[in-house]
């Protein structure tokens, strides 16, 4: 009986020995994925970041050229109002062309 519970509390103590090697492994393989995953979070942060300055960057020069257009169009319109140019001759045709492609750009960038 004695040889039993020895037996018996030699396979515990193994079992223990068992346990305590796949809970390390499991903490180390744990420790390598979340540190992996770490970097590759503090990496697609950075590429957040710099589309982020992009974005910013390109509102305000589509803010810029909406404003150019816009007061474009107001000065050439504002001269078309006082019939300076004729629509008969050639300066007028081409006024009047760069009038209509002035007014087509300023509807779609005020949109």
């Amino acid at each position: 009986m004695k040889d039993y519970l020895q037996d018996s509390s030699n396979i515990l103590t193994m079992s223990n020995y068992v346990n305590n090697i796949l809970l390390i492994i499991g903490l180390t393989l744990s420790l390598v994925i979340n540190i992996l995953l770490y970097k590759v979070l503090s990496i697609q942060l950075k590429k957040i970041q710099l589309y982020e300055k992009y974005i910013v960057e390109y509102d305000e020069w589509v803010d810029s050229v909406r404003n150019l257009v816009r007061s474009v169009y107001l000065r050439m319109k504002k001269i078309d109002d006082r019939d300076i140019f004729f629509k008969d001759d050639d300066v007028g045709v081409v006024f009047a062309e760069l009038l209509n492609l002035l007014k087509h750009l300023n509807d779609k960038v005020q949109k």
